[in-house]
């Protein structure tokens, strides 16, 4: 029989539907066709009917409701669950929670409001959420993390999926990776929402199609799996990875301290690029050195080379050296370690950019006479780069790096280190023209 105003499972096995969803690891999941008039999910909603219920398709109960009926509700469609960017998230259950730290979502839908900050999902444990804001896809893990974003299409369904793991969390879109960060582990989190998330301020405006929550990290083999499932049943149109684009440094990369809700200027820069078929890592640790850096290359860079796109499809974006010269390496030192990571790189395959260093003015950067130190640097990096296939001068930019610019927020954080969102975006316009020459 028929459930809400869609499909049950086992009619779509009989009928000959898509492949569903991986099972592996699969803590709940729910349609936006299969949708109910009440909390109990016993009332199922016809077309133009207000929401107060989503059932969950694996039978273990876990139905995602609204806390109230008060205020607006998602309205039910034909083929999709309708959210108007009012006050109508659907509640996801404490009972998606167990004793992990890790957690995998999956939300498909169209997204056609990508003007303004607007909430898809979140979810424990981890805390992860996914949002978007100034025209990206955003993700957010436990306290003030935003890894990457792009533009997904608008006039088709999009597959998003957020996968946590350890010390990573990576983001894919239409079946590419946009980013795999480098995190700290989140606290758990208590159930969750779809439609709002707690770490952003607007609510979601568009079609809702189909929602997961995984146990876990999920891998490669079946978050692909997941996106063809969404393009055979949901339309999703899938993309193909030919690049890879990695981005090495310190907070200024990770953008971990600075943002609110928008992005750092790795994800800007693949916002920029003449095309999305982009697997981005993001690669930026707090307080990284170069140093550092160098001595990870082999565990943390070197593995994801993808020798199968061929050659001149790798780029290792490297910045940083702040905590270096701060921590007594000369300027020469500190060209030399970078120097040192591109002859490892260059050994494994990668295309390599560079980029010059952006000033501060905090107490501590002021104590080690930081900017005398990074202008020198600069200039011995401006005259010995032709070791690096690209170089960017960020750090002599007219808008973001004189001396003293970080004393204003007008491009900085009010750390005076970081740059804001203005800032990465500005960071961004200086890094794409070299990083699109590679693409």
């Amino acid at each position: 029989m028929m459930t809400g105003i869609g499909l049950s499972i086992a009619q779509q096995r009989r009928a000959g539907a898509p492949t569903l969803l991986p099972q592996t690891n699969l803590l709940a999941r729910w349609y936006g066709t299969d949708v109910y008039t009440d909390t109990a999910v016993t009332a199922p909603a016809t077309v133009g009917q207000n929401v107060m219920g989503m059932k969950d398709q694996t039978g273990a109960g876990l139905h995602a409701v609204r806390a109230s009926a008060d205020g607006t509700r998602p309205v039910a469609q034909s083929g999709y669950l309708a959210f108007n960017g009012t006050v109508q998230q659907m509640q996801l259950p404490a009972g998606i929670n167990t004793s992990r730290q890790d957690s995998t979502l999956v939300f498909i839908g169209r997204l056609n409001d990508l003007s303004t900050t607007r909430s898809l999902m979140d979810a424990g444990p981890g805390q992860l959420a996914l949002f978007t804001g100034q025209g990206h896809i955003n993700a957010y893990k436990g306290s003030g993390y935003q890894p990457t974003g792009i533009i997904p299409r608008t006039d088709v369904p999009c597959v998003f999926v957020i996968s946590s793991g350890g010390s990573r969390v990576r983001v894919y879109v239409n079946g590419v990776m946009h980013t795999a960060a480098l995190i700290a582990t989140a606290a758990t989190a208590a159930g969750g929402s779809l439609g709002k998330v707690s770490a952003s301020g607007g609510y979601f405006r568009d079609q809702f199609y189909e929602a997961a929550v995984y146990a876990g990290e999920l891998s490669e083999a079946l978050i692909r799996q997941i996106g063809a499932y969404a393009a055979a049943r949901w339309g999703a149109v899938l993309k193909i990875p030919t690049h890879t684009l990695i981005f090495k440094g310190d907070s200024r990369t990770s953008a971990a301290i600075a943002l609110t809700h928008l992005e750092s200027f790795p994800g800007w820069v693949v916002h920029n690029a003449p095309h999305q078929n982009l697997r981005l890592y993001n690669l930026g640790v707090a307080s990284q050195a170069v140093s550092a850096m160098k001595t990870n290359y082999p565990t943390e860079v070197a593995p994801l080379y993808d020798a199968s796109l061929g050659a001149d499809k790798n780029i290792l974006v490297i910045q940083g050296g702040g905590n270096d010269v701060i921590a007594g390496t000369t300027p020469a030192q500190l060209l030399q370690l970078f120097k040192d990571i591109a002859i490892l790189a260059h050994t494994t395959g990668y295309k390599v950019v560079v980029g010059s260093m952006l000033p501060r003015t905090d107490t501590v950067a002021a104590a080690a006479s930081y900017n005398t130190l990074r202008n020198a640097f600069n200039v011995l990096l401006a005259g010995d780069h032709a070791w690096a296939e690209g170089y960017v001068p960020v750090g002599e930019d007219v808008t973001i790096g004189p001396d003293a610019t970080p004393d204003s927020t007008t491009y900085y954080h009010t750390d005076k280190a970081h740059l804001n969102d203005a800032g990465q975006a500005v960071a961004a316009a200086v890094y794409s023209p070299v990083v699109n020459g590679f693409l």
